[in-house]
């Protein structure tokens, strides 16, 4: 059979998942950038991929699975058990098993023994045959396959090597006389949730215009291995994948990729495409996709990065991985509701912005309200706060990544204006200071308010905005220089305010040593 890569991306990351798993256990197979060609039937493929997903499990995920099986009406005593989850009661490396084995027969049967001696040593009120525990596994690494395709194999009653027959069956069950709309090669069945992930109900856009998609043996098996082509961000519900139409690309972007957090990926986006940068000379278009892999509410999201869009990540480079490096802790912002706190990534909104072009300045401010809560419920030990996270500092990092990529402005606007900010904040300090003595209370309270001057005039028209600056420079003393005027203009006011809204609420390091000094005093005095 000869898989050949469609443009459809999940046919495509089924094929580059089959492949990574052939890789796995050194299977042959012929390949080139855009197909793989393998001499295996359906059946054989399904046991290779039902073989991988076991060998990515422990032997303690599959002790615990048969003892809740075995002992479903003495849960407690069970769960008291397995309480110390770090504590490894099976010393058993899957993995290697399988590969030496690569047979599911072999592998259930190598399993089955430490489990056993296992629960016969630890359970003993009941009375159970190792050929109870082998008929459980069977049931337990097949349906390993409903984590991918919802119901595919959804006799959750039946046990032993029947359930891997009946996985069989659903290959081959209500085929039609339709040619496949992938391969073109054999008679197919209609396409559902359990027979195709993401099924086209969900995203017609995607299936070649055709008012019906028939799928064949051949093609369903291989759309089982899609999660091979995914790298998990620290759960099994949230995944990520680059995608691009081409094998060697797919693997390139993808293979080892370790990271938490969807923004990270940039990082091996730019080092990719500034190699093919230098070699070809272009860049071409790809996908980042997000899966969030919740059976009653399934979520996909798209990022498409055009060669454009692909060139600003490769000028935000250094910004981008002391971003992640720096703030990694500090990305995430969280407003209540009533279902409770819900929560805002800002690695996924930058990367967002950047995807559609729209102008980071926008992101910046449309959270900078809930920057300037969540600092003042801060400084007020508020506990349980409306807003929490969005850091000041963070937003302002944000911005600078802005004036890189709009020309126009330049950095020289956005230093000027974020020095004038610290300036500014120092006047406010200098007219509040009395003999060096200061009410923080007062200065935040006085900060707070000046930010929030600026943050409205950004959203105003230009006279608005000069109005504010002259209030402000007259009451705290703060001039602007002829240089730092020029700059001001009716396409840069609102970038100039935004800028000296966050520098204003950005304490200076001896700002921060002082009312720690200030904090030592009063409690020596008590």
């Amino acid at each position: 059979m000869r898989y050949y890569l469609t443009g459809n991306f999940q046919y495509d990351l089924g094929v580059y998942g089959l492949k990574k798993i052939l890789d796995f256990f050194g299977e042959p197979y012929q390949s080139d950038d855009f197909y793989i060609e393998i001499d295996k039937k359906p059946e054989e493929i399904l046991e290779l991929i039902i073989l991988r997903l076991v060998s990515q499990k422990s032997g303690n995920y599959f002790l615990e699975k048969v003892a809740s099986t075995l002992f479903k009406d003495d849960n407690k005593k069970v769960e008291k058990i397995f309480k110390e989850k770090t504590v490894s009661f099976i010393d058993l490396n899957l993995e290697e098993v399988v590969k030496n084995k690569k047979n599911l027969k072999d592998v259930i049967k190598n399993l089955s023994l430490p489990i056993y001696k296992f629960l016969s040593e630890n359970l003993t009120e009941k009375s159970f045959s190792q050929k109870d525990i082998e008929d459980i596994l069977w049931n337990k690494a097949v349906n390993l396959l409903n984590n991918i395709l919802l119901n595919f194999q959804a006799d959750m009653n039946v046990r032993g090597e029947d359930t891997l027959q009946k996985a069989i069956n659903k290959l081959y069950k209500d085929i039609e006389d339709k040619t496949c709309s992938f391969c073109q090669q054999h008679k197919g069945k209609r396409i559902t949730r359990d027979t195709f992930f993401f099924a086209p109900a969900q995203f017609n856009a995607f299936w070649f215009g055709e008012p019906s998609i028939f799928i064949c043996p051949y093609c369903l098996v291989s759309n089982l291995a899609i999660t091979q082509s995914f790298t998990f961000l620290g759960n099994e519900l949230n995944a990520v994948v680059i995608y691009r139409t081409n094998l060697n690309d797919l693997e390139n972007l993808n293979e080892g990729l370790k990271i938490s957090d969807i923004g990270e990926i940039t990082k091996r986006i730019i080092d990719y495409e500034k190699l093919k940068l230098k070699k070809d000379g272009s860049i071409k278009e790809l996908q980042i996709l997000e899966f969030y892999l919740d059976s009653q509410n399934p979520k996909l999201d798209f990022y498409f990065l055009t060669e454009k869009t692909i060139k600003n990540l490769i000028k935000l480079e250094n910004e981008l991985e002391k971003l992640y490096t720096n703030y990694k802790n500090s990305l995430f912002g969280y407003v209540k509701s009533k279902k409770g706190y819900e929560v805002v990534n800002l690695s996924k909104e930058i990367l967002n912005a950047i995807a559609n072009n729209q102008k980071l300045i926008i992101l910046v401010q449309k959270f900078l309200k809930f920057a300037l809560m969540s600092e003042n419920f801060r400084q007020k030990n508020v506990k349980n706060p409306p807003v929490k996270g969005f850091y000041i500092d963070v937003l302002l990092y944000i911005l600078k990544m802005h004036f890189i990529l709009e020309e126009a402005l330049g950095m020289d606007m956005y230093d000027s204006f974020k020095e004038y900010g610290q300036f500014l904040r120092g006047r406010v300090y200098s007219s509040l200071s009395e003999d060096g003595d200061i009410n923080w209370n007062t200065f935040n309270n006085k900060i707070i308010s000046l930010a929030n001057s600026f943050l409205d005039a950004s959203k105003g028209t230009f006279d608005q905005f000069m109005e504010t600056l002259t209030r402000v420079m007259i009451s705290y003393d703060a001039p602007i220089d002829s240089n730092l005027l020029s700059m001001i203009r009716k396409d840069s006011y609102k970038d100039i305010a935004t800028t000296i809204a966050l520098s204003v609420m950005t304490r200076k390091p001896e700002e921060k040593v002082e009312k720690e000094n200030e904090k030592t005093v009063k409690e020596n005095s008590l």
